[in-house]
């Protein structure tokens, strides 16, 4: 009986911790390790991101440098998480982030790329921004107010043809709204910001 009573108290804090350590909506500090690619240029600087968190999706906005133009999307299960920053205005950057967290800290892995062709990898850590750290004003861009998503699959559409329609090459047509979905392996986010 004793261990029973252990065990459902110990069960109970877990589980009360794993919910406090699950909600990541904050103001994050993010610093860059640079390994390879070209020199530090705008992650020098660090980034400052504010998100929210519903359920497993992450969402918000980010600064880079003297930027203030990032858009930021993402998942988190478990203790991983998985991160894409763009920044829009030129020239677009683009930085994947990829890693693990507890309540307070995020660390992994990110690679960058540039419009202008330049590419940056290494390391990043992120902590939670206290009292009077972390002010970011974004910058304000019609195109980056939240709309409906439109989801495109490519793959069921093709699967979809039929009779002497069907062909192997064919125009898919999708707006700033679009998420085009792909199945390979890694995972590869394309974000269509034309």
């Amino acid at each position: 009986m004793k261990t029973l009573i252990v065990l459902l108290i110990v069960f109970q804090i877990s589980a009360c911790y794993s919910v406090a350590v699950s909600d990541l909506s904050s103001t994050w500090l993010i610093g860059y390790e640079l390994e390879g690619g070209n020199d530090g240029g705008p992650l020098a600087g660090g980034s400052v991101a504010t998100f929210s968190n519903a359920s497993s999706t992450l969402g918000g906005r980010s600064t880079l440098g003297g930027r203030n133009d990032g858009f930021l999307i993402g998942l988190a299960e478990g203790r991983s998480i998985d991160m894409a920053i763009t920044f829009r205005h030129s020239p677009v950057i683009f930085v994947r982030l990829v890693g693990g967290f507890d309540a307070d800290e995020i660390r992994g892995r990110f690679s960058a790329y540039s419009s202008d062709g330049d590419f940056w990898m290494g390391n990043f850590s992120a902590t939670r921004a206290g009292p009077g750290e972390g002010h970011a004003s974004y910058a304000e861009d019609a195109d980056m107010a939240l709309k409906p998503t439109v989801f495109i699959d490519p793959e069921a559409i093709w699967s979809e043809q039929q009779g002497k329609e069907r062909r192997d090459a064919f125009e898919i047509n999708y707006s700033r709204d679009a998420v085009l979905m792909c199945r390979n392996k890694p995972m590869i986010w394309q974000w269509w910001l034309y």
